[in-house]
């Protein structure tokens, strides 16, 4: 069960690399969308069980739509090298005002995940997140994000918890600097943790890029690894 637990707990972790452009605190305005792909490679484990409890690669795609400019919608799709995925619908919506620097936001999300057995069942997700854009004298303007949630399946006696803090900043036009520190905590399990620093860089038409390096450490096993993304605002 501890094996399993932790096949869980990896998956999880490595199912976001949040930001400013994708959500959190931040509302998506009225008819206002936002879709992201992104595939992570990382280094093989030595042995088959190791490897099921981190993955030599992810995958993930999300959508999200400002339907009202106090409700976003979305959905979220995850997959880890097969031993772990899950499929949400999501809900967010506001707790501070509008026009207030501080933003709060609650996220309430239902659906389905499946484990290394193809098994799918149920799942429920709680998430308060904050955000706030800042200036720097050096490097023009920045955000931070914290992230905290509350996940349920029926095979765990306790929630997961996790909670997630991403550091960025525009200094240039195109480039833009971002680290996300990602935990994981189970009762009972081994304390989950990861790293991701990377640049986003700007094109056109909506299109958004992100290249970073990708650092966890599950149940003793650790791994580097890249990963690759593409955002579009539309």
């Amino acid at each position: 069960m501890r094996r399993i637990a932790c096949s869980f707990l990896a998956g999880l972790l490595m199912a976001s690399w949040a930001c400013g452009a994708q959500a959190g605190a931040w509302m998506r305005g009225e008819g206002e969308g936002f879709a992201l792909a992104y595939t992570t490679l990382r280094q093989s484990q030595a042995t088959a069980a190791d490897a099921a409890t981190l993955p030599s690669w992810d995958a993930k795609l999300y959508l999200e739509y400002g339907v009202r400019s106090w409700l976003t919608l979305g959905v979220d799709a995850f997959e880890t090298g097969g031993s772990y995925g899950q499929v949400l619908g999501f809900a967010r919506l506001p707790i501070s005002r509008p026009d207030a620097r501080l933003k709060l936001a609650g996220e309430v999300a239902l659906g389905q995940y499946h484990d290394a057995e193809g098994v799918w069942r149920g799942m429920s997700k709680l998430t308060l997140s904050a955000g706030h854009g800042f200036n720097f004298d050096w490097s023009g303007q920045g955000w931070w994000a914290l992230d905290a949630a509350v996940e349920n399946r029926p095979t765990q006696n306790d929630p997961l918890y996790k909670l997630d803090a991403t550091l960025g900043a525009a200094p240039w036009q195109r480039l833009r600097p971002v680290i996300k520190i990602e935990t994981a905590y189970l009762p009972g399990d081994p304390f989950i943790w990861g790293v991701t620093p990377g640049v986003l860089i700007s094109g056109r038409n909506g299109l958004t890029w992100a290249v970073g390096v990708d650092y966890r450490s599950v149940a003793g096993l650790q791994a580097g690894g890249l990963r690759f993304e593409t955002w579009w605002a539309f």
